[in-house]
């Protein structure tokens, strides 16, 4: 695990960009450089999880937990914490257990791993042969817990299996129901990875906005 700080430590608030690929692997969608433009502070926390075949909520839960609290404690101001795609479960995973965090930005994730039930990311295991922790990284199962503002993204056009809209879709409306606070952005003709000039630039407004919030 490694924090790559893009700014010094201090002021805020502060954009942690999870990345939960292993160091040389490909990075689909990094850290929004646009809010370092903008002034907004932006750190990358590289979270290659130790991921056994014996795996455990709990050996899994304090990887997390660990590496998020280690850098929130050096930050003097709040904390947003964000990822794409598996990199935003453990985004909004770190929100729901993490109280000193101030919000969350999600894009393209998959919230209901019930519906992925032959594996997922690292997980090789199925449902039925490990269903805590299938459980554990839904977040559709701790909707009620993700109790500050998370602004929620998702190509229109996804079509990546594991990632329709509707998983960001369902999300958000548990989220509301449940009664927090969260902001649905469906981006038009984008699919698992946003790759138009437009949706950037509209993407960094909303990057912007949501950040000026706190």
């Amino acid at each position: 695990m490694s924090v790559v700080p893009s700014a010094a430590v201090g002021g805020g608030p502060l954009l942690l960009w999870i990345r939960a690929f292993a160091p040389g692997q490909p990075v689909p969608c990094p850290a929004p450089t646009d809010l370092e433009e903008a002034g907004h502070p932006v750190a990358t926390l590289d979270l290659p999880l130790r991921w056994g075949d014996d795996a455990t909520p709990g050996g899994l839960h304090g990887q997390i937990v660990d590496a998020v609290e280690d850098v929130r404690k050096r930050w003097d101001g709040p904390v947003v914490v964000g990822g794409h795609s598996f990199a935003a479960t453990l985004a909004l995973y770190a929100l729901a257990h993490i109280p000193g965090l101030a919000s969350a930005i999600a894009c393209s994730g998959c919230y209901n791993r019930s519906l992925t039930p032959t594996g997922f990311h690292y997980e090789k295991r199925t449902y039925w042969d490990a269903p805590d922790i299938y459980d554990a990284f839904s977040a559709l199962r701790f909707a009620d817990r993700i109790d500050r503002p998370v602004l929620l993204v998702h190509g229109a056009e996804d079509r990546n299996p594991a990632t329709p809209p509707e998983q960001t879709i369902g999300l958000y409306r548990a989220v509301v129901a449940a009664g927090g606070r969260a902001r649905l952005v469906l981006l038009p003709h984008e699919g698992h990875e946003f790759r138009y000039r437009e949706t950037h630039e509209a993407l960094a407004r909303e990057h912007r906005d949501w950040l000026g919030r706190f």
